[in-house]
C-alpha cells in the first residue's frame, strides 16, 4: 500500500531496536521486535519502514496492553487503510508536531518489573505528509541520554537552528542539542550526490512546462509518472495549489485519502474533472485509458519526477536537473524527498553528535566503514555551537534539452 522510495543498490541496516533504550523499536515491527520491545514508534507510512505492521500486529498490542506512537496524520492513514476497530485504533497514540509526551515501557529482555520512562518528541521530518523524527530523552544509570531517530527526512539546512525541539535555548540564543546517537537517513550519503535540487526548485521547473502544454490545446493533458501509489503527496498538493486543479489518482488511492482532509481536497477519482493525471501504470505510455474515448499520445505530456535517472547516470545536477525529451513529450525532473550528501554533512556539522548510526548503506560498505566516513566530518572538538555558516547558494540551472549522448 504505502510504497517505499524506490532507491536501489542500497540496503537498510537498522533493525528498529534502539541500542541505548532497550525495549523500544522504531520503524520495524517483526517478531524479534515484538520479543524485545514493549513500545513501538512509526516515523511515516512507507512500506520499507512498516515491516511487520498489520492488523494482526495491533491485535498483539491489544493483548499485551502496549502502544504504537506516530503523528496524527500517520494514525489516520493506518486506521483508514486497515479499517481498524475502535479497540485497535486505541492502540495508536498520536504525538502532535513539536510536542513531548512521557512514555512508560518495560525491557522484556531482562524481565524487569519496574517501568522505564522516556520523554518523546515528534519533530517534523519533511519527507512526506505526516512524517516525523523521534527525539528520545531519558536518564539511565544517573546519566542523561538524548537519541534522535530521523526516519526518512528532508529539511532545509537553513531551518536547523529554528527547529525548537532540536535546539536548547540558553541566554536568549539557540544551541544545538547534544545527541548521544543519531539514527540517520543516509540514503544519499555519497560524494557523487553532493547536490540535489530542493523540491521547490523542481516544482518551479515543472510549472511553466505544464502550463504551456495545457494552454497549447484544450485536449492536452499531463500525466505524472510516479513509482508508487503513495509517497507523492507533497507533489500533488503543491501542483494542485499552483495550477488550481485536482490530481486524478486511482480509485483505491483516493479512497486512502478520503478521510484525510489535508490531502483529499487535492485529489479526485473523477478523470473528467482535471487535466492532470497520476493514475497510469508505467506500461501504458502512449494512451490515457481513464477516459472514454482514450486520449492519444499526441495530447499527452509525461512528467517524470524522480531521482534515480540522475544518480544512476551520474549526471552533474549543478549544471541541469531537468531534461526535456520533446520528441517523446517526456519531461524529466530530479525530485528528491531525501537529503543530499552536502545537506547531510551540514546536518552532522551543525549538531556534531557523539555517534551516528547510518540507517542506509551502499552494498559495498559495512556499518563501521560508513560510520568512519561520517564521523570524519566532525573534526573540530566537540563544543556547544550556535553560529550557522551559510554555503554559497547554487544557482538554479537552465532546462537541458534531451539528447541521446
Amino acid at each position: 500500500i504505502f510504497k517505499p522510495c524506490n532507491i536501489t543498490l542500497k540496503m537498510s541496516t537498522f533493525s528498529g531496536l534502539v541500542e541505548e533504550l532497550p525495549g523500544i523499536s522504531v520503524d520495524r515491527f517483526l517478531e524479534d521486535n515484538l520479543n524485545k520491545s514493549t513500545a513501538f514508534f512509526l516515523t511515516h507510512c512507507h512500506t520499507d519502514h512498516m515491516q511487520g505492521l498489520s492488523p494482526e500486529f495491533f491485535e498483539k498490542l491489544a493483548d499485551r496492553s502496549e502502544f504504537l506512537y506516530c503523528s496524527p496524520l500517520t494514525k489516520t492513514f493506518l486506521v483508514a487503510n486497515w479499517q481498524l476497530s475502535p479497540e485497535l485504533t486505541n492502540r495508536i497514540v498520536a504525538i502532535s508536531d513539536c510536542s513531548q509526551i512521557i512514555v512508560t515501557y518495560k525491557n522484556p529482555e531482562i524481565g524487569a518489573i519496574d517501568e522505564l520512562v522516556v520523554g518523546v518528541t515528534a519533530v517534523p521530518a519533511g519527507h512526506c505528509p505526516g512524517s516525523v523524527m523521534f527525539l528520545f530523552e531519558a536518564t539511565r544509570n544517573d546519566r542523561s541520554m538524548t537519541i534522535l531517530c530521523t526516519g526518512d527526512f528532508r529539511i532545509n539546512p537553513e531551518d536547523f537552528p529554528i527547529l525548537k525541539p532540536l535546539n536548547d535555548k540558553l541566554g536568549g540564543k539557540l544551541f544545538p542539542k547534544k545527541f548521544d546517537n543519531v539514527y540517520l537517513d543516509t540514503t544519499f550519503y555519497d560524494e557523487n550526490i553532493k547536490y540535489l535540487p530542493t523540491r521547490r526548485e523542481a516544482l518551479v521547473a515543472m510549472i511553466p512546462i505544464i502550463k504551456d502544454w495545457l494552454n497549447k490545446n484544450e485536449k492536452n493533458v499531463v500525466v505524472l509518472e510516479i513509482s508508487a501509489n503513495y509517497g507523492s503527496e507533497h507533489l500533488f498538493i503543491e501542483l494542485s495549489r499552483t495550477l488550481n486543479q485536482r490530481i486524478h489518482v486511482k480509485s483505491h488511492v483516493e479512497g486512502g485519502y478520503r478521510f484525510i482532509p489535508e490531502l483529499n481536497r487535492f485529489v479526485t477519482n473523477d478523470p473528467y474533472e482535471t487535466r492532470i493525471h497520476a493514475c497510469m501504470a508505467k506500461r501504458y505510455k502512449n494512451v490515457l485509458t481513464c477516459r472514454s474515448p482514450a486520449i492519444d499520445s499526441e495530447n499527452i505530456l509525461t512528467i517524470i519526477p524522480s531521482v534515480q535517472r540522475w544518480i544512476f547516470e551520474k549526471k552533474d545536477l549543478t549544471r541541469a536537473f531537468t531534461e526535456f525529451d520533446e520528441k517523446n513529450q517526456r519531461f524529466y525532473v530530479c525530485y528528491s524527498c531525501h537529503p543530499s550528501y552536502s545537506e547531510l554533512r551540514r546536518f552532522i556539522e551543525y549538531f556534531n553528535p557523539i555517534k551516528v548510526y547510518p540507517c542506509v548503506l551502499p552494498k559495498n560498505l559495512s556499518v563501521e566503514e560508513m560510520q568512519n566516513k561520517i564521523m570524519g566530518v566532525c573534526e573540530a572538538p566537540r563544543e556547544v555551537k550556535y553560529c550557522f555558516v551559510e554555503e554559497r547558494p547554487v544557482k538554479r540551472p537552465k532546462i537541458k534539452k534531451f539528447s541521446d549522448e
